[in-house]
Formats: C-alpha cells, structure tokens, sequence
C-alpha cells in the first residue's frame, strides 16, 4: 500500500543505518527526479531537527541540453525549503563509448570530491527497493555469486581506490518508488522527469518495464528483493568466515603484497572466496577473476609440482614461509604526473605536499627492473631493504626526466630507502580484503 514517507518513518530509516553523531552533516546525491528530491527533503528535515545540516549537491553531466536547467530548477526547490544547493559540473571531453558507465563514475568522483574537500562524511543516495529488485534481476541473469546476488547494501565506502570515505548511505532501500512519489504529491511538490528512464537500449530499463510488466509487479518486487536479502545473508556469513579465515592465515603488506602463510588451512567451502578477494585486492582490480580461471588456478594450487602462476593481474609464487601474491609488475601502464593526491595502479593513494613548482617535471611510474638498479646503485642502504625482489618492481617511484628520484613513504612501513620527505603513499585498493 503508497504512502507519503512521515518524519518519523524517516527517523527510523536513517537510524538503522547509524549511528550517527549529534548533530550530523550529511551531503545528498539529486538528479532532480522524484527519489532523490524526496530523500533530500526528508534527510533536510531531518538533520535540521537534530542540529545538524545535509546539502544538496546535483550533478550536471551535460549529456542533454535541458541539463543545466533541470539542475537550476532542482536548486530553486531545495533553496526554497532553506537546503543549501551545488551544482557540479562534468568538465572536459566525454567518451563517444559506454557514455552511460563513464557518467557514472564521473559522477561519483564529482560527489565524493566535495564531500571530501568540505569535510563531510556521508553521502545519501535515493536507491529504493524497486532499484534492488532491478540490481538483484540484472545480476541474477548474469550468474553473479552470493556477493552480487546480494545486490546494495545501505552502508558502503565509495566506489574507487584511495579512499574510504564519504560512506554511501542508502537509508530508502526498504521503500517503494511508489511512497517516495506520494512524500512529494503530499507536498504539492513537482519533480523533474528524465526520459532516459524510459530508453529500452539500457538494460536496467528492460528490466524495469519486465517487471512493471508482470501479472502482479508488486508482488514479483517483494519476491526479488526478499531474495536479495537472503544472498545478503549468505554473504554475511562468509564475510564472517573471510575474516577469521585472513586473520589467522593472512598478512598484508603496506607494500601491496600478501603472504599466505599456509594454503592447505584454507577450506574448500571458502577456497573460491578467499582467493578472488584477495586477487582483486593485490591487483587492485575492481571485478573478480573469471570463474574457470579461478577453478583452475585453485586446482593447481593442490598439486605438489606446484610453482607459480599468474591470474587476476597477480604472481603466485611458493615460499620458504608460504605463498606470495605479488602484483604483476608488466600489467602496470600508470605512468602520471605528480599531483597533490592520486590513486596509483589502483592501488595506493598518493599524496604529496610539496610546492607545485618542485614538481612540474616528476612523474609517478613503477620501478621496473631500471628503477630497481637504480635504486641499489644509488641507495646502498636499499640492499638490505627486507622487501621480495619482485614486489620492489612493482611499487611506484617517483622519476624525473627518466631518472629515479626516490620512494615515497609506505603508510606506517619501516626501513624505506630513498624516502621522499612530504611523499606519502598508502595502499588502498579498488576492492578492499573485507568490507
């Protein structure tokens, strides 16, 4: 049954994606539609009574022509009830190809940029129950696992290496498309509508209108989600297991490595698992490796005659003390400048706070085997650095006109040879070991 979405409904929402601090700044993601500019009244409303404030921010991609102005008018309807408003523009050139998943990630960016750069924590998002039956369908079709079967979670860091926050809220995920639409008609509020919400050629929309097309599409929405909800589970329980399971068998290096201490601790129920995260995060990917491949580097893992191979962007490789997961030095193409804050190969967040006129010719690549002559040659302290061989090929280094001009700091690691002072790296992956 529809209903208008009360305050106290809200509350109850929000709360179950807290805690929250007493007085909470929160920004809030809004095309304009009617999810999004139901979410930013209720969560305006609802941070104003605890003494805090939420912003609204709105992200012009330029793709229409009416863009700009839906954005403006979205503005005028926030300022009006007192919510602060900023548009953010998707600057320079688009691609001509997947227009759709490169907008996405643009528009990330844009967000978490200013939540980052103005010092709030949290950023609300409209998805809605009818978005995870939709999420849950379109991965059920593509044979995801427990993890992708287990569609949205409301509380999750934001997509991308180097950072881990804002924190993706999603508080409206047990509320219907239909409840958001009556919160605002109660309001006598209009809300803008996108006509690329009804384009066939994307695939959430063909979704959209099978289920919308069903005999009973509320019913079919309550059976999608309710088994969302139980791969949530499923997931749940493994994350659980994965946890236990890395912290007795697992280290992970500041230096973007790992060592499995002892393979055959690893049971088979959780074999697939364990080695698609910890692959994704070593190679600093943000999808898991096929699943044959999987299989059978898991099947080769068993054999005695068992030596070394290379998966997901990653070298396995037996050790005196256990297996080594090393990035693969060849599949790493960043070669940037050097910039007060990058995310390297997907896997370190850089940072740099020296003067930009220091830095106009330095460039941040990985050392390869000619950074890493040069860095015995040059640094003979570095000869006694306790770091595998192979790993020291794939760290990035910081180079001028060719030449190395040394390491950054890695996080908290002791004994760096070649540290540049006011360099900072720190390995955080696209998809962390556990979330």
């Amino acid at each position: 049954m529809t209903a208008a979405i009360t305050p106290a409904d809200f509350d109850a929402l929000m709360g179950a994606c807290g805690p929250w601090a007493p007085a909470p700044r929160l920004a809030v993601a809004v095309s304009g539609g009617a999810d999004s500019l139901a979410l930013a009244f209720l969560a305006h409303e609802w941070a104003c009574a605890k003494g805090g404030e939420a912003v609204a921010l709105t992200v012009d991609h330029g793709l229409r022509q009416e863009s700009a102005d839906e954005a403006h008018r979205a503005g005028e309807w926030l300022q009006a009830v007192g919510m602060r408003h900023h548009i953010l523009k998707w600057q320079g050139p688009h691609p001509k190809t997947r227009i759709q998943e490169a907008a996405r990630i643009a528009r990330y960016d844009l967000l978490t940029r200013w939540c980052r750069a103005n010092n709030v924590m949290y950023l609300l998002l409209a998805h809605h129950c009818d978005d995870q039956a939709e999420t849950y369908l379109m991965r059920k079709e593509r044979g995801s696992g427990p993890a992708g079967l287990a569609a949205m979670r409301a509380v999750t860091p934001p997509p991308g290496g180097g950072f881990r926050w804002p924190l993706l809220v999603r508080p409206l995920l047990p509320v219907g498309k239909s409840d958001l639409e009556a919160t605002l008609m109660a309001r006598g509020q209009d809300w803008i509508r996108d006509p690329s919400n009804e384009n066939a050629d994307y695939e959430r929309v063909r979704v959209r209108q099978r289920i919308k097309g069903a005999p009973d599409p509320d019913a079919l929405t309550a059976e999608l989600v309710q088994e969302a909800k139980d791969h949530a589970c499923v997931r749940d329980l493994i994350d659980r297991d994965l946890c236990a399971l890395y912290a007795r068998s697992l280290t992970l290096s500041p230096y973007g490595y790992a060592l499995v201490k002892d393979a055959r601790d690893i049971p088979e129920t959780l074999g697939r698992d364990f080695w698609s995260r910890l692959l994704r995060t070593v190679g600093g990917r943000a999808y898991p490796p096929r699943s044959d491949r999987l299989e059978t580097f898991i099947g080769k893992l068993g054999r005695e005659d068992f030596k070394g191979a290379t998966l997901a962007g990653c070298y396995i490789q037996r050790a005196q003390s256990g297996l080594l997961v090393i990035r693969e030095a060849a599949g790493i193409q960043d070669d940037v400048p050097l910039s007060p804050e990058l995310v390297w190969d997907g896997r370190f967040l850089i940072r740099s706070s020296l003067a930009p006129g220091n830095t106009d010719d330095d460039r941040v690549r990985r050392l390869g085997e000619d950074g890493v002559r040069a860095l015995m040659r040059d640094w003979p302290e570095a000869r006694q650095w306790s770091v595998p061989a192979m790993v020291r090929r794939t760290l990035p280094g910081v180079f001028r006109n060719g030449a190395l001009q040394g390491l950054p700091f890695f996080g908290d690691a002791p004994g760096i040879p070649a540290s540049l002072k006011g360099i900072q790296a720190q390995f955080v992956p696209l998809a962390p070991l556990v979330w």
